[in-house]
């Protein structure tokens, strides 16, 4: 997703944003109400709790059995590899 910091949210935002919102949906109707009527200040700061929370539970299960790989190969090592032939030009 562009503009996320982190790979886990760049890589999980699907899995993040289901389960922030079934932990709201959980507080909501812990509240006696629907997530659609939950409002105001309470349920704004619900609602980042639910997302802080979805984050760390995401990485907790990335640790452990991670959906996708982050590995990425340096710029130096796919030069070398594929032998780029590197050329310094000078501009005017």
């Amino acid at each position: 997703m562009h503009g996320q910091t982190t790979k886990i949210r760049r890589y999980y935002w699907r899995e993040l944003t289901f389960r922030a919102m079934e932990l709201f949906a959980e507080w909501a109707e812990a509240c006696g109400r629907s997530p659609d009527e939950a409002t105001g200040p309470e349920a704004v700061t619900a609602r980042k709790q639910a997302a802080e929370r979805a984050l760390q539970e995401i990485k907790q299960l990335h640790e452990t059995t991670p959906k996708y790989m982050f590995r990425e190969e340096s710029q130096a090592a796919i030069i070398e590899r594929y032998r780029v032939e590197v050329l310094d030009l000078k501009g005017p």
